[in-house]
């Protein structure tokens, strides 16, 4: 009976140390609006909006070439490990033209309800797409403790995660890295 507690207590706390992934969610919706700047060009932002019959607007960025748009995906990161942080929203705005490109919007969702976004990632993928650019955190595979890496990741032929080449790595210690209307310079 001793045995199988310890067995027990050990299977649970390696159940918690998994790796964690994106799932994706219905909470949050996106919308697209087009305006006018003050050139008098065209310009486009999706807004992040949460709530089903009470639409609360969280943030918007900008998006590019709308008539090239096929998808936009919302998934949710809980309890990535980082302190004051309750769970990572990441927003993918997929285009097609000869090959997909997806444009990765990252925002932290802070214990007190506030949102850090951090700078957009860009991936192209056509056929020979072997690795992507994302943001890595503590509670996933290749993710370091109280850091946000931004990595490239490499595929392996059965599209699991093979390797990680560190790019960038951020230090948590709960700054401000932008607004997401700020980050549009960066594609």
């Amino acid at each position: 009976m001793k045995k199988f507690a310890i067995i027990t207590i050990l299977l649970a706390g390696l159940s918690s140390v998994t790796a964690q992934e994106f799932e994706a969610t219905s909470v949050y919706s996106v919308s697209v609006n087009g305006s006018l700047n003050g050139q008098e060009q065209d310009q486009n932002n999706a807004t992040l909006a949460s709530g089903v019959e009470k639409s609360i607007m969280l943030t918007t960025f900008p998006v590019e070439a709308v008539e090239s748009i096929q998808n936009i995906a919302i998934s949710e990161l809980q309890n990535p490990r980082l302190d004051g942080v309750t769970k990572v929203l990441k927003i993918e705005t997929s285009y097609v033209e000869y090959c997909s490109y997806v444009v990765s919007q990252y925002l932290l969702v802070t214990t007190n309800g506030d949102f850090i976004s951090l700078p957009s990632l860009g991936n192209t993928f056509c056929n020979d797409t072997k690795s992507e650019v994302r943001y890595v955190f503590p509670n996933q595979k290749f993710g370091k403790a109280n850091q946000i890496v931004r990595a490239e990741v490499g595929y392996t032929k059965t599209t699991s995660a093979s390797s990680s080449v560190t790019q960038q790595i951020y230090i948590w210690n709960d700054d401000d890295f932008g607004t997401m209307g700020a980050i549009s310079d960066n594609y």
